[in-house]
């Protein structure tokens, strides 16, 4: 590997103390960093902004996050701003996520977006295991070119995995593989893919009902192609559309009207998502 390239680091653990949530020793090597905790909502749940200073990345950088949330713990997670993956003539970036959350442990993720920027190859990971008892909330949201530079995607490369797990066994595994080039690229501009839209994104939330998903007023999903389902308990919310404005509006949406039915908590958006 290059020593232009950066592997970073970065473990956080949540662990309820005195009726609190705390961060407790955090830990890092390279370019990845979390603010102090701010507590709008209480000392019961802290919001925790992870950065990554050079506000990119590029092939041949590893990232590797791993956030425990101890029993009764409590945390929303989320960032300050879009992740941008720059072009890499065809050198992989990988980043792999790893998120447990033990018994009666809630975890809000909420990361920005993520945008792929054309020529960029990226293999990214996120995998969630669950207590029987936990509860979670996430999204992931990835826009393929730059729409508002008038770039698509037309070359490199795009792996994404979205595992969920409770108590050890998988639940809900979604992977996907996205190539430009040959037959292949034809997941970007078929119906069954994506349509010629460049903005995919997903919702997750756990556990669910078929009550829950019956809640959810019909007009507040009418935002691009977004569609809901339920598996075994996981609710799961597919976005395709033009924008990534529009996916986090449909997102934050949804989200705001799980958060008091699932986690028993008023709405309290990030102050960051307002810079």
């Amino acid at each position: 590997m290059s020593s232009d390239n950066w592997v970073a680091n970065l473990n956080i653990n949540l662990q309820h103390i005195d009726g609190h949530s705390r961060l407790v020793n955090p830990s890092h090597t390279g370019p990845l960093r979390i603010q102090r905790p701010f507590y709008p909502e209480g000392k019961s749940l802290p919001h925790v902004y992870i950065l990554h200073p050079p506000g990119g990345i590029v092939g041949g950088d590893q990232l590797f996050i791993d956030l425990h949330i101890s029993q009764d713990a409590q945390g929303l997670v989320t960032t300050p701003g879009a992740t941008k993956i720059y072009r890499s003539d065809a050198k992989q970036a990988k980043v792999q996520q790893t998120i447990h959350l033990e018994d009666r442990a809630t975890l809000e993720w909420l990361p920005q977006e993520t945008i792929i920027f054309d020529g960029a190859y990226i293999d990214s990971a996120t995998r969630i295991n669950l207590a029987v008892d936990a509860k979670f909330i996430g999204w992931e949201i990835v826009c393929f070119g730059r729409p508002g530079a008038n770039e698509t995607f037309e070359h490199g490369e795009v792996k994404t995995r979205l595992e969920i797990w409770r108590n050890g066994l998988p639940v809900w595994l979604d992977k996907g593989i996205f190539t430009t080039g040959l037959e292949s690229n034809s997941i970007f501009h078929s119906a069954w893919g994506l349509n010629s839209s460049p903005v995919m994104a997903t919702l997750i939330a756990s556990p669910c009902s078929e009550q829950l998903i019956e809640s959810l007023p019909d007009q507040q999903l009418l935002k691009g192609n977004c569609t809901i389902s339920l598996v075994e308990d996981i609710l799961v919310c597919r976005y395709i559309g033009a924008c990534t404005q529009e996916a986090k509006s449909c997102f934050s949406t949804i989200w705001s009207l799980l958060r008091p039915g699932l986690l028993d908590r008023a709405v309290c958006p990030p102050r960051v998502w307002n810079t």
